[in-house]
This record gives C-alpha cells, structure tokens and sequence, in this order.
C-alpha cells in the first residue's frame, strides 16, 4: 500500500472510495460483490456447530436468528467461564474473575478488527481490479465471513490473497479446563494431519518440539497483572507453492499455589518472575501466516526469560508447557 494513501473515516482508503462510486459490472461480478459484501444469515453460529470454529471472517455482519455474533460469542465465551467455575464448585477473587473477563473479551476484540482489515483488503483488490476474483475465491471468501469454512479452505483463500496476512483456523475459550484445550488440542492436530494432499500441492508438516520457539508475549498493554500469553510456531506448509507458518497463542491466568480450584482442575505449577505459581487456561487459538511476511517483518518477541520449566518434568498435551512431575 502506498505511503501515501490515505483513509476516510469508514477505515477504506479514499482511493478505493473513489472506485466505490457506481460503475458497469458484469453480472458475476455482482454476485462476487454480494459474495464479499453482502448480508450474512445463518442458522447456526460457528462455535453452535463446532467449539473450536475460528472468529468468522466478517464478524460484524453474520446473524442468526436474530443474534449477531459479536454478542452471541461473548456472551457464550463467558458463559464458559461461568459454567467452569460452577462445575469446580469453587470460589475465586473478583479480581482474578475479571482479568479473566478481561483476556476474553480483549482477544475477541483483537481478532474480530484484524478480520475487519483483512476483508477490507480484499475488496480493495476487487475494486482495483474486478476480474481478479473469479466466483470460486468469491466462495471462499464467502465460506469464511460466513464462519462456515474448513481449515483447508481458509489455507487456500490465504494462499490466494496473502494480502489477508493471516487468517485464524482455531480457537477454544475454555478457562480453567486443560482437559478440555487437550481435547482441542488433539482434535486440532488430528484435522492438521488430514490435510495433506500433495497431489494437490498442498503439503502440512507439524514442527518437532525442538522446533517450536516458545515465546511469552507481553500484554501488558492488553492484559491485566497475572495474565500471561505464550506464542510458538507448530506448523509450516505449503498450498500451490505458497508457504504458510501456523501459529498457537495459548493464555493463561496466575494463581497463588495454595488456592484450591477444585480436584478436577489439573494443577500447572510454575514458576514464574521467581513465584511458584498454578498456570491455568483462558484460552487457546491458531492461525495462519504468510512465511515470506514473517520473515521480513519477524516477532519482536523474544524467548521468555521469566518462564521456568523445572528440569525433571513430564511432557503434557503436546509439549505446549510441562509441569512438575
């Protein structure tokens, strides 16, 4: 994009306003436009059907029966929490409650903007140059604003836009529950390992635990006290000869040792900026990058010097953390 580009208030640059303004398209390409643009009804939210769906493409837009999605999740992302902590039969602080509150709704505001500017690139690329989104991209993008998309679909929009930067592929709230995000986990890795279809130039390698690059991100300015965030790489491929990295962002919430949270909450201990402390779930995500654009503009994260794994420990899930043994 240039330098020089400049934006309205609705957030779409003035020059692809300006191409806004009523022009001559043929008939498919009205119908790629209702595809990128149009109304969104469903009779399912995505996380109704499957618990690890990924925040829908147009988030904003998507309806059903009467509930638009942006309060629909919320509302059910916190019901998780609410539920977790019936189902310990437990009490915890209003403080920690609401950092967890907090994470929730940051991560769903976070993610729902960067759908926003991925969406509105693509547009620009219609409005730009109509012809270059034929109707099967149109229906890929369709499938993922809709929230009704595979993992290979969004893969393959990705790899046809990488103007996107990203797109997620996973997402699971569930606080308080390692069960649960190993569940997803699993079933997660399960559905990665189908993809593989080299005859069709798509090809998914899972990383070794050696090399996924633990890093802890600093959310200070999102996140509050005791919550704490930790991204690796955990899959690389390639889709008609354009490379992908898999990212997992998983974030946790800090509790003193001696609190009881219950005999079905499987302790995490840690020790974290020299506390030993119970490491437990918010939530657990992933998405798709564009490797090319990592590279060159790479993470200025760096590998968490205040994350201590005790030596002598036992491997849980897949090696996203251990604890003490």
């Amino acid at each position: 994009m240039s330098e020089h580009e400049s934006y309205n208030d609705t957030g779409i640059s003035i020059q692809d306003a300006l191409m806004e303004i009523p022009r001559n398209y043929t008939p498919e390409q009205n119908e790629v436009i209702d595809l990128i643009k149009g109304p969104l009804y469903s009779e399912h939210l995505p996380y109704e059907i499957d618990d690890l769906s990924p925040t829908p493409l147009d988030p904003k837009k998507l309806m059903a029966h009467g509930t638009p999605y942006l309060l629909g999740a919320e509302t059910y992302m916190f019901d998780q929490l609410s539920l977790r902590i019936e189902e310990l039969d437990i009490e915890i602080d209003d403080y920690s409650h609401d950092a967890i509150a907090r994470e929730i709704s940051m991560q769903h505001q976070l993610q729902v903007t960067h759908n926003e500017k991925a969406l509105r690139r693509i547009y620009s690329i219609f409005l730009r140059a109509p012809e270059s989104i034929d109707m099967h991209s149109a229906e890929l993008i369709y499938d993922a604003r809709i929230g009704q998309s595979s993992s290979l679909r969004r893969m393959l929009l990705l790899a046809n836009f990488p103007e996107m930067e990203a797109i997620e592929d996973m997402k699971l709230t569930s606080p308080l529950n390692f069960r649960e995000i190993l569940i997803g986990q699993l079933k997660y890795v399960q559905n990665l390992n189908s993809l593989n279809s080299p005859e069709n130039g798509i090809v998914v390698r899972l990383l070794s635990t050696k090399e996924q690059n633990l890093r802890r991100i600093d959310v200070s300015n999102t996140a509050d006290p005791g919550i704490i965030a930790l991204k690796k790489t955990i899959a690389e491929a390639t889709v008609g000869g354009v490379e992908l990295l898999l990212k997992q962002r998983e974030s946790y919430v800090l509790f003193p040792t001696s609190k009881d949270l219950g005999e079905d909450c499987v302790k995490n201990i840690q020790v974290i900026n020299g506390q030993r402390v119970n490491m437990q779930h918010v939530g657990i995500s992933a998405y798709w990058t564009i490797k090319e654009m990592e590279e060159q503009s790479p993470d200025d994260e760096q590998p968490s010097s205040s994350l201590f794994i005790p030596s002598g420990t036992s491997t849980i899930a897949t090696n996203t953390f251990k604890r003490a043994a």
